[in-house]
């Protein structure tokens, strides 16, 4: 009789292969076990700091718009003190009010004469405050409040005491209030549509 053969799962190499198979499909599990938690944790760690970039910048604009709003209420309220700039020099009335928006170089003739001399007409803060300077000097200055002012004589008082112009009222109707002070030869404060449109400043009598 010939020599019976061994049922095949009986064979080692068969065993082998099995074990082979079997480590490369668990090998093969875990690897991708690992790269799916790689990749979520470093989705986790992008939105993360995604989300602080965003957080970043939204507090930012949040400062830069709560600087911006302070800055503006500064800049309505801020009124210039006009004895630092009447009779003063170009250079110390910028250190008060900054830098001219605009300069223009021209001439002016002297009140009662034909005499012309030179001047500047500069302004500053935004057209704010316009300056006339006249032999090198700041003579005549005009001031127009950046917010409507009601034009009553409690408020044209306060405006000028905010201005630090002490002056002596000669002179008012419904359209124009005019005064003088130590330091003014004339102020004059216009009417425009019931508010206080702007301040009218003559420094010297000569430059009227």
């Amino acid at each position: 009789m010939g020599k019976a053969k061994k049922p095949f799962y009986k064979r080692w190499w068969v065993w082998l292969i099995a074990i082979v198979l079997l480590w490369i499909i668990f090998a093969g599990a875990d690897e991708t076990e690992e790269e799916d938690v790689e990749t979520a944790d470093q989705e986790m760690v992008e939105d993360g700091e995604g989300q602080d970039v965003e957080d970043d910048k939204s507090v930012k604009e949040d400062e830069e718009k709560e600087e911006d709003s302070i800055n503006e209420e500064d800049g309505a309220s801020a009124v210039p003190n006009m004895n630092n700039i009447m009779d003063k020099s170009e250079q110390e009335v910028e250190g008060v009010l900054g830098e001219a928006n605009s300069r223009e170089e021209t001439e002016f003739r002297l009140s009662g004469t034909e005499d012309r001399v030179p001047a500047i007409t500069s302004t500053y803060q935004d057209g704010t405050v316009e300056v006339m300077f006249v032999e090198g000097t700041a003579q005549r200055v005009t001031y127009t409040p950046p917010q409507s002012i009601d034009y009553n004589e409690n408020e044209i008082d306060q405006l000028l005491t905010d201005l630090h112009i002490d002056a002596t009222i000669t002179f008012e109707n419904d359209f124009v209030t005019r005064g003088e002070s130590e330091n003014a030869h004339e102020v004059s404060i216009n009417n425009n549509d019931g508010n206080i449109g702007f301040v009218y400043i003559v420094v010297d009598e000569k430059y009227q």
